[in-house]
């Protein structure tokens, strides 16, 4: 796993850069990079994450529940699951359960989210961003263009109810 403070302002989880199992990052990196709330953290990118895989998406979420002021949020490259053999239903469970995030995402201005698909736990995790951010002004969205079968569905995404009534989507295309 990697993790780059940047100068501006933010940093880059990267969790493909472990060297050992995802319950690993789950159970000790957060609390070791974030014992306390990131208070000062204005821009988080999370890359080639697994939605799919419990563990890191429970990570992902303890990143967000610890960035309360988070103004842009960057995820790319999240995994296509159907191809990692992961069974996505614990995942998909826990993204539907009403207090998964916990919180409210009440300074995320942007998000913009590169290379996904159309896998169930993303769409639970798009449509949990869109309900837990009021300030949002701007969501861009780029499907993986490699993944035919589970290409994301722009019109289902468009349809997601959103805690902004100012927020924009963008879908692009690949």
């Amino acid at each position: 796993m990697e993790l780059q403070i940047k100068p501006e302002g933010g940093f880059l989880l990267d969790p493909l850069k472990v060297q050992t199992r995802s319950k690993w990052f789950k159970d000790r990196v957060p609390a070791m990079w974030l014992p306390n709330k990131a208070n000062s953290l204005k821009i988080l990118r999370i890359v080639n994450i697994n939605f799919g895989d419990l563990d890191q998406l429970q990570g992902a979420l303890f990143m967000l529940r610890n960035s309360p002021d988070i103004e842009q949020l960057h995820l790319m490259n999240l995994l296509t699951t159907r191809h990692m053999h992961f069974d996505v239903t614990p995942a998909s469970s826990y993204l539907e359960a009403s207090n998964c995030l916990g919180q409210t995402l009440n300074q995320l201005k942007t998000i913009e989210i590169t290379r996904v698909d159309g896998s169930r736990p993303v769409l639970l995790f798009i449509k949990l961003l869109l309900a837990h951010s009021p300030t949002l002004e701007k969501m861009s969205i780029q499907p993986n263009v490699t993944d035919v079968h589970e290409r994301l569905n722009s019109k289902h995404v468009m349809q997601f109810p959103r805690a902004s009534s100012k927020a924009e989507l963008l879908y692009l295309n690949p």
